[in-house]
């Protein structure tokens, strides 16, 4: 469209529009002219408003075959142009009404903001928007809702006294729509802010459910941000309302406390909090909020609320919602280490609750055995009233954290430095015919390094070390010799069923790594070929096809714990057991 004179487009618009195949034209040309100067957008508006083309009845019903025709596209033409056309409101509601039926998806945002922006430009626009709106209310709640947030922006009491008497409506949607509209405005006078206020109080004492709780707290807390004074009024339509409390008005309370931190006094933030504790559902959105403001807390220093306040939401929930669901909180608190995160699983481990040691092993659910993942105990949080606190933590580590042996390790180093000499020698014990036995390479490896160090205050962890590395050398060294009894060696079929586990493990190792490939977002199946090659299937269009590519070499971890096929019933039990001592 570039260089091409206004004339010749209006000529073209005007055959397009005789031939009836004037949407078409605008889809063709549209998308390569509004990145250079609208001209197709400027030319029909002329057409219009000179009443050479009827662009209402053209975005209303054309009369020409739209099967082709992509309503994305023409509407957010529309949208464009509204502004400048020689139209009534009504005229444009009908247009909008029509792309929504056309689109199948409801009303876009902008072409309501295309129409705010149309009403604004003219005081009477806005009256007759409300005049039409009210006239049904149910079906125009949208368009109602634009001609109060302009109407009260120019006659602020003409309008909230039309919408305190809409508020007698006994639809419980269009009351809580209404009040949550009266929350979107800056007052001019404090005098207004306390009708509202009166009027909210009203409607709570007919009738009140989850919905108009949520749009009351909207509103309050709205005009709490305006004057300070109605603080306590926001503090007593919660206390008198809670037992309304359902996901809607914990969303809200969500979104409140993550996105008005600054606003918030204690005795708001407290109630607020009691509010969430009140969730009883796993619902997606309300639990994604929720994860959010843990995150927030933690970054704004509030971890000790965080989670007394975790802890009452799982308590309350029978601890049937996951940790898992919380990844944002864990991703954060990861980033707090050696701070928060050692502090949160030594509280946890301390508890004597089950579920929450279940909650702090969830707290490392994306570190897999291999990575190099360090963390170790709070010791400020060692008390004096627990006996043999550092043999009870270290059995806690390899009960939950037998199977990632990189945090079980660096666990227990933690606690040695603490440990008595008679929980040192029960610890050594347990290291070694847990964690040595089972990760002969990574443990022994581990320990080499710890034996390596030079400083006094390590002195007695390099000793462990070489004590445990001695240990495991004379282990090693009978091991070989019992190889040289023949009588001992293992029988072809039990061979067989060795190799058969091991290829299990290596199967599903290969698998997860697999899964991490950009292939596997394209190809489901694979069959290898002989030689270099792979036949690789995926679906188009619901039908199968074949591509063979080279095969591509993969790297994935493979650490089988020893003792998981030596005796794995017995070690089953002895980490359960581990896992609920003292519970």
């Amino acid at each position: 469209m570039k260089n091409v004179d206004i004339k010749v487009i209006k000529e073209e618009l005007i055959s397009a529009y005789h031939n009836k195949r004037i949407l078409e034209f605008i889809q063709e040309n549209y998308l390569n002219d509004r990145v250079e100067e609208n001209l197709i957008a400027k030319a029909l508006i002329e057409l219009h408003n000179e009443h050479y083309v009827d662009v209402i009845a053209l975005f209303n019903h054309s009369g020409e075959e739209t099967e082709n025709v992509d309503f994305y596209i023409i509407s957010e033409f529309f949208g464009k142009i509204i502004l400048n056309l020689d139209a009534s409101v009504i005229d444009i509601i009908t247009c909008i009404n029509y792309f929504s039926l056309e689109e199948n998806i409801g009303v876009s945002y902008n072409l309501l903001e295309s129409l705010r922006q149309f009403c604004r430009q003219d005081y009477l626009r806005i009256k007759e928007l409300y005049e039409f709106s009210i006239s049904n209310i149910n079906a125009n709640i949208k368009y109602l809702k634009i001609a109060f947030l302009e109407g009260l922006c120019i006659s602020e009491s003409e309008y909230l006294d039309y919408l305190v008497q809409l508020l007698n409506s006994e639809n419980e949607t269009i009351k809580s729509e209404l009040i949550f509209i009266l929350g979107n405005i800056i007052y001019k006078t404090e005098s207004n802010l306390n009708i509202i206020w009166q009027t909210i109080k009203k409607i709570s004492k007919d009738s009140f459910s989850d919905e108009l709780l949520a749009a009351g707290m909207h509103t309050i807390f709205s005009i709490y941000k305006q004057s300070s004074s109605f603080e306590i009024h926001f503090l007593n339509f919660l206390e008198e309302h809670i037992y309304y409390v359902g996901n809607k008005s914990i969303s809200e309370a969500l979104r409140i406390l993550l996105f008005e931190q600054d606003k918030l006094t204690a005795d708001i933030e407290k109630i607020l909090l009691l509010v969430c504790e009140c969730i009883k559902s796993a619902d997606k959105e309300v639990i994604r909020l929720l994860d959010s403001v843990l995150k927030s807390f933690i970054v704004n220093g509030k971890y000790d609320k965080s989670i007394t306040f975790l802890e009452k939401f799982f308590e309350n929930n029978e601890y049937n919602i996951s940790m898992t669901c919380f990844d944002t909180f864990i991703r954060e608190i990861h980033n707090y280490k050696d701070i928060y995160l050692s502090n949160l699983l030594t509280r946890w481990f301390l508890s004597n609750n089950y579920q929450l040691q279940r909650c702090a092993y969830d707290l490392f659910y994306e570190f897999d055995s291999i990575k190099e993942f360090h963390i170790k105990f709070d010791n400020s949080l060692f008390d004096k009233k627990y006996i043999n606190i550092c043999l009870f933590l270290a059995k806690k580590s390899i009960g939950w954290f037998f199977y990632k042996p990189n945090i079980a390790i660096s666990l227990i180093e933690s606690v040695i430095v603490k440990a008595s000499e008679q929980e040192i020698i029960d610890i050594k014990s347990l290291i070694f015919d847990y964690l040595f036995i089972s990760y002969p390479d990574y443990i022994n490896n581990y320990f080499e390094k710890l034996s390596k160090l030079d400083r006094k205050e390590d002195s007695k962890l390099k000793n462990i070390a070489c004590c445990l590395l001695s240990e495991f050398y004379i282990y090693q060294d009978e091991i070989k010799k019992v190889y040289e009894f023949k009588d001992l060696e293992i029988n072809n079929y039990d061979k067989f069923l060795f190799r058969k586990f091991l290829q299990k493990q290596f199967d599903r190792a290969k698998e997860k790594t697999e899964e991490q490939s950009i292939l596997s977002l394209f190809c489901h199946k694979r069959v290898l070929l002989y030689g270099n090659e792979a036949i690789y299937v995926h679906t188009i269009d619901k039908q199968n096809s074949r591509r063979v590519i080279p095969v591509k070499s993969y790297n994935y971890p493979l650490n089988i714990p020893r003792l998981s096929y030596f005796n794995p019933c017995i070690l089953n039990m002895t980490l359960s057991n581990f896992r609920k001592e003292n519970i």
